[in-house]
């Protein structure tokens, strides 16, 4: 049995560890009364892949606002 511990936060479970679970897979949760979302350090979204910023140079600059472009062709809105 795989054992994990996370948080909940605006209704979704994060992790402290990525999992490699396949999906339907059934999970059970406990409520760990003595500790707190806020003892609990998870890492923010730029803190987590800051490192990527700048990476790709190459990227068009409306990549974020034209995805649907980029990825299938579909016409610039």
């Amino acid at each position: 049995m795989l054992k994990f511990e996370g948080v909940f936060r605006d209704g979704v479970v994060v992790p402290n560890e990525p999992l490699a679970l396949k999906d339907g897979t059934r999970i059970k949760f406990e409520d760990v009364a003595d500790e707190t979302a806020e003892d609990i350090d998870v890492p923010t979204f730029a803190e987590a892949f800051g490192d990527l910023c700048g990476a790709f140079p190459d990227l068009p600059p409306d990549l974020a606002a034209q995805h649907d472009h980029y990825r299938l062709g579909t016409p610039k809105r």
